[in-house]
């Protein structure tokens, strides 16, 4: 089942860098978590819990946590030091505004986007209305909050604000380029791929101006443009442009920087796209043993389970979904929650528990809907619904299904897409089991078609899923003219 529950949500967000908006902005500008602690420990000794100068340091000791990652830490820091701040302080002082946008960093990153976004909003509004609305530390923190309404699956509100950021007269170079970052990620929720590919390849044109080739934000979209070029189908020249950037990456900055696992993470991900699924698996296993990042966790664990399901290991891929679960179920992100429902259940379909299964796809296709999923999350879980139902003998229901699922994808996708090949072959096989061989012979003509062309070598590469989808799409191509020529089921 590969289609919007790979990509979509996963992996173009994730290229992009979260950028360390508001009153600090990079890793060089603050101290060290030890260094941090010890000046909070003292403020607190000398002045007391409630002093002006303690709830700085808690702030700056915030920013340090979450600078090195330690998430949770962070936000058990600054949300008590921020509702103390509101009482000693008031809503406006500096302070305040500073733990406010503390914890809705923290909330963010942590992938609590709508616990984040009325957090950040009110401090965006009071720095506007203190006259602070042009500084780099507010225009970082927009295009920050214009990244959480992408994640939050409100990516044309994103797009619009991102729209007037980059409208501004005298925008810094530095600024300029986290804004066409961001507008790439919100262009590809869209469905704007084109769009988001051109828009990808200017951020990255302007990131190595300022930056240079080695540093996070240049890597970052450099990632932007492998994954927006998977998107497109174009998978060789992704996998060219990722798993440079995945070596260049870890090169430059170490195996453990978080800019280097979310690199492995797009490079493993779209091998597993194109059907490298062996080579996709350590990979998925490096990034969720190796990062501290939870969404990242959580996606890694998520992928492992796909390219175990790949690799017809139903048991493993049980396990490491199971465990993706877990790490989800403790975030905000209810629609990915949703997805890996969806993938467990197709883990249990794999090893015939198909009663267990369908209630789970059930529920998985409700919970997103409830959430507002976008176009590619819904089509690929209503594609496992349809494949559980097809199981099940339900074939009525299952053919329904899988042209809904079809319908979404056709309107999205290029022709000759990967998901629109799976849907197509996944639609001809319930038409057979209906015995209507004449439409699915129609349907696998056309799919077979566009394989050949791929084989041929003239559209793009000769894989194109980890489900063996070309191979199934020539044997449901000769089973439909088999049927169509003679008795049909009973004669095979």
């Amino acid at each position: 089942m590969l289609d919007g529950l790979m990509h979509g949500i996963g992996s173009l967000v994730l290229a992009a860098t979260l950028a360390l908006a508001g009153p600090v902005v990079t890793q060089e500008a603050i101290p060290t978590v030890e260094e941090a602690s010890r000046a909070f420990h003292a403020r607190t000794a000398d002045s007391g819990a409630s002093s002006p100068d303690t709830l700085m340091a808690a702030a700056v000791l915030s920013d340090s946590l979450r600078v090195d990652r330690r998430l949770a830490e962070a936000l058990s820091v600054a949300e008590p030091a921020h509702r103390t701040a509101l009482e000693t302080l008031g809503p406006d002082h500096p302070t305040t505004l500073w733990l406010a946008s503390a914890v809705a960093f923290a909330l963010g990153e942590l992938g609590r986007e709508s616990e984040a976004l009325p957090v950040l909003r009110d401090v965006l509004d009071r720095w506007i209305s203190l006259g602070w609305g042009q500084t780099e530390a507010t225009l970082h923190s927009e295009i920050y909050y214009a990244n959480l309404l992408t994640r939050a699956n409100r990516p044309v509100e994103a797009d619009a604000r991102l729209g007037l950021i980059l409208s501004l007269p005298g925008l810094s170079p530095e600024v300029r380029v986290s804004a066409m970052g961001q507008r790439s990620l919100a262009l590809h929720e869209q469905g704007l791929f084109a769009a988001a590919l051109d828009s990808s390849r200017d951020t990255l044109v302007l990131a190595e101006q300022i930056y240079g080739p080695t540093h996070p934000e240049t890597f970052s979209a450099r990632g932007n443009v492998g994954v927006a070029l998977g998107e497109m189908g174009r998978s060789e020249e992704s996998l060219a442009v990722l798993r440079q950037t995945a070596d260049d990456a870890i090169a430059a900055l170490g195996p453990d920087h978080p800019q280097g696992h979310k690199a492995v993470q797009n490079l493993a991900a779209e091998l597993l796209g194109s059907g490298r699924s062996h080579q996709a698996e350590p990979l998925f296993r490096t990034v969720a043993e190796r990062t501290q990042d939870p969404v990242l966790r959580g996606m890694a664990l998520h992928h492992l389970g796909i390219a175990l399901l790949a690799l017809h290991r139903p048991v493993e891929a049980e396990a490491a979904l199971r465990q993706a679960i877990a790490v989800r179920q403790d975030l905000t992100d209810r629609i990915d929650l949703a997805i890996s429902w969806s993938m467990l259940a197709l883990a249990l379909d794999q090893q015939d528990r198909h009663a267990e299964a369908l209630p789970l796809h059930r529920a998985a296709w409700v919970l997103a809907s409830e959430q507002g999923a976008p176009w590619h999350v819904e089509s690929g879980l209503i594609l496992g619904l349809g494949e559980s139902l097809q199981a099940m003998g339900q074939w009525s229901e299952a053919e329904t299904t899988l042209r809904r699922s079809k319908a979404t994808a056709d309107a999205r996708l290029v022709e000759g897409h990967p998901r629109r090949l799976l849907r197509d072959q996944r639609l001809a096989t319930v038409l057979l089991d209906q015995r209507r061989p004449a439409e699915a012979l129609a349907l696998m003509r056309g799919s077979a078609s566009v394989l050949r062309a791929r084989m041929d070598g003239t559209v793009g590469p000769t894989r194109v899923d980890p489900w063996n989808t070309r191979a199934d799409v020539f044997a449901t191509l000769v089973r439909s003219a088999w049927d169509e020529a003679t008795a049909g089921p009973s004669a095979r």
